[in-house]
């Protein structure tokens, strides 16, 4: 076997399962040509030697498409997840700025303290995240149950 159809067979494995969620409110769409696309999500329990839970991990991928004229800049530090009356912000946030008529696709991870099934809903809040030029985009949060 060579190795590239080994690489490709291993790749699922290193890179993390990311899921279709049960439900969500995906695609998202603004007026301004801005949509986020949720690609999978990753939700985990983590468990210790007692079987207690000692931390709870939402991964999720999604997809900014930009249809605009002006640049989206996403300010991930801005973002936090909500789940029942808790939230969390987001880990490593990072900034990414998509130009006019592209796409990036970008993992964002949260940890939480809610078991990971589909009794609950998952909100991601974008409060100021998201900006189209030099205003404010406003878009609908994005909501999904594991």
């Amino acid at each position: 076997m060579k190795w590239s159809a080994v690489f490709l067979l291993l790749l699922p494995l290193v890179s993390g399962c990311y899921l279709k969620p049960s439900a969500s409110n995906s695609p998202l769409q603004s007026p301004d040509g801005v949509s986020v696309t949720l690609l999978g999500q990753d939700c985990e329990d983590h468990s210790g030697a007692d079987g207690d839970p000692i931390s709870r991990d939402l991964g999720v991928k999604v997809r900014f498409d930009n249809r605009s004229e002006q640049p989206l800049h996403v300010s991930e530090q801005s973002i936090v997840l909500a789940v029942d009356s808790s939230h969390g912000p987001i880990r490593g946030p990072s900034d990414l700025v998509v130009r006019p008529h592209d796409s990036a696709v970008v993992q964002l991870d949260f940890t939480h303290h809610a078991l990971c099934y589909t009794g609950h809903e998952f909100v991601i809040i974008w409060n100021d995240a998201l900006a189209l030029g030099d205003r404010p985009l406003r878009l609908a949060d994005l909501s999904l149950r594991p």
